[in-house]
Formats: C-alpha cells, structure tokens, sequence
C-alpha cells in the first residue's frame, strides 16, 4: 500500500475479506479507510479503537449504536448502508463497512489513488459564494430530515449531523459517519461546536437543530456561528423568494427551545417539500401595493371615526330626542276654558332644535417602517 502524506507510519489493520488501500478520513472516533472487497466492490472501512475512549463502557456503548444501526441503515436513502460489523478483541477495536461514497470530481467512478469523497462541505467548497442553490438545499435537506425521523422512530439519535457527515451516494445526499448514532436520551458529549443545540446532543430535536445548521451553512456560505445573521450577497431575485421561505424554515429548526422547533424530523422534511414544489408566498409588487391601499383604507377609517366619534355621539342623541317628542306628541301643557269650565290642554308646539351636519374629513395616510421589512412564512 502506498501511503499519502497524512497515512505516513501508520499501520493499516487487519480487516477479514478486505484489502485495506488508503486512510481517508479520521475523526474524533475512529478512522475511515478505502478498502476492495473480496469481490472487487470498492468500500468504506470504519476502525473505532478502545484506545480512543477513556471507559470501556463508552466504547461498548458507542459498538452498541452501530450494532443496533446496521439492520435499518440498508432501508432509507437518507442512512448510508452498513453491510456489515465486526469487532476484533485481541487488537481492541470494531469495525463496520460501508457503501462508498461519491468522488469529488469523478462521481461513482473510483480511481483509489486519487479518490476523495464528495460530502456537503466539500460541495460548498468549491462554489461561488460557498453556497449551494436553494433547490439542491431544500432536495438534501429533505432527503436528510426523512432519514432523521426513520432513525428517531427506532429509538435512535445521530448526534453529529454536519456538512462533512453528509456524502453523496450516485448523487443524494445521505447521512454518514454513524458511528456516533446511540439509543435517543443518551447524554454524553460528542458533536461539533455550533452544530450542537443549547440543552446538548442526544435527542431528536437536537439532532433537528444540527441539520437546520447545516442547511443555514450551506444555503447562505456563512459559518454556522454567524447564525443568525444574512448571507453577505442576497441570491438572485429569481430564486428569493424561495430563499427566504427557506430561511423561515431554518429560524424555526434551529430555535434556542427546543419546544419552538418542529415537533417532529418529517414535519422539517414536510416544510422544506412544499418549497421545493413551489408552493410559496410570493410578495409582487401589485400584491403589496393592494395590501398598502387596503392598510391605508383601514388606518384612515379609524382616523376618521376617532376624529368625529363625538359629532357621530351627538347627532344620535338628537334624533333620540326628536323621536321621543314626536311618539308623544305634547310638550308642557296650557290649560284653556272649555264650556263647563273645566280646562282642556292643548299641545304646544316646538320646532325641533337645529342639528349641523357632521363633516367628513379625507386625506392620504402613509405607513413606514424603518428598517423595511418583509415576513415570509411558508405554508
């Protein structure tokens, strides 16, 4: 095996039916290695060593999780597959293969000595602006939430969803590096800082938050700490207005509360689908002038009603008068002699008092608002 730079002096293991051909990846937990299978098939090869955790109980732990995630993992397309898992006692370490991911430039063509995987963050990388379209996000970002939900529905968290854990497989995104998926509840600490929620890692609605930072990464080019700040250059007015539907969609998965975020991964998948259809609010210029006439229309109105409640008070006490004198048909009484002396009445009459007319005052009422704002929210 001919060893890059970043393998030198170290020792490829031994892993049964399979010839293991370069290091490719390390992290916190474990390494990833370009490895052939017995039948040619080219693979990912993950090696967790003991050596790496401080209890053996987190180790047997963190062996639990793949074990109880290879079954499932063959049955979603946003989980990458886990063909199979092993452990080897006397060298301390387990293992598990993987379905291999895309190549950066060459896609599912696989040249081992030049092979590097296609993930989101090598995918930012190498566009203008460090972003991805608003329909490639909300198609990955969708096809991750289902995976979320398919993994949250079994009991089961990932704990560390960022770019560099999504790969590309034959072109969708899936979620990768599970070898930190545990049991839903599970408090240790693991994940990257900003992708972590406030209340830590370990349930579903953490794992909600992570991928709405990711997808606030990958839609503005911003750094997930910068969150929640706009992306230096708006997108294009073509494409805006999806953006910032997509935009409503990641404020509310990467809420401080956990209660504000979406209740569950499908409702996050549900949201970013109806943009991806099309299915968005669009504000045009005749939309927001209609709804300034109607706003000023209303404004005015009460203006208007406030300026002459106290005329519109006065004029129906009078005709309440008027009518009042009218039903009764008398005012105070003179008596008048009749033949036989007794006194008969007689009504005085009264002319009614004399109301003006009320004036109506018209005029154009302005709304601002400094700065200008808009509100999208999708539905």
């Amino acid at each position: 095996m001919k060893a890059s730079s970043s393998e030198t002096f170290r020792v490829a293991p031994s892993i049964p039916d399979h010839e293991m051909l370069r290091l490719i990846g390390k992290g916190s937990y474990g390494e990833v290695w370009l490895a052939r299978s017995v039948t040619g098939a080219m693979r990912a090869v993950k090696v967790v060593q003991r050596s790496d955790f401080q209890y053996d109980k987190t180790f047997e732990r963190e062996f639990e999780g793949i074990r109880k995630f290879e079954p499932i993992s063959r049955s979603h397309p946003g989980l990458v597959d886990v063909l199979h898992v092993g452990r080897n006692l006397e060298q301390g370490f387990y293992y598990y293969v993987m379905e291999l991911g895309d190549d950066q430039t060459r896609g599912s063509e696989i040249v081992p000595e030049l092979y590097v995987a296609r993930t989101l963050s090598s995918d930012i990388n190498q566009r203008e602006h460090g972003r991805l379209s608003v329909d490639e996000c909300v198609v990955a970002g969708a096809n991750l939430a289902d995976g979320l939900q398919y993994l949250h529905q079994r009991g089961l968290t990932h704990r560390d969803v960022k770019p560099s854990n999504v790969i590309f497989v034959e072109g969708v995104a899936k979620l990768a590096d599970i070898g930190l998926v545990a049991a839903s509840g599970q408090r240790t600490f693991v994940g990257t800082e900003g992708f972590v929620p406030p209340e830590g890692p370990g349930s579903p609605a953490a794992d909600i938050y992570s991928l709405g930072m990711v997808l606030y990464e990958v839609s503005t080019g911003n750094d997930r700490l910068e969150f929640p700040e706009l992306p230096h250059r708006l997108p294009d007015e073509s494409e805006r207005p999806k953006w910032r539907a997509l935009n409503a969609v990641i404020c509310k998965a990467c809420s401080q509360k956990p209660k504000d975020r979406f209740a569950e991964a499908t409702d996050f998948a549900q949201a970013l689908r109806r943009i991806e259809s099309g299915r968005v609010r669009r504000k045009t210029l005749r939309g927001k002038l209609f709804r300034m006439m109607v706003w000023s229309g209303l404004v005015a109105s009460l203006i208007m009603f406030a300026r002459h409640h106290d005329d519109f008070e006065a004029m129906r006490e009078s005709r309440e008068i008027i009518a009042g004198m009218e039903a009764r048909q008398v005012t105070p009484l003179v008596g008048v002699p009749d033949g036989g002396g007794a006194a008969v009445t007689e009504p005085e009459v009264i002319d009614p008092p004399i109301v003006p007319p009320a004036t109506v005052a018209t005029g154009r009422v302005k709304i601002s608002s400094d700065p200008r704002v808009d509100i999208y929210t999708p539905e």
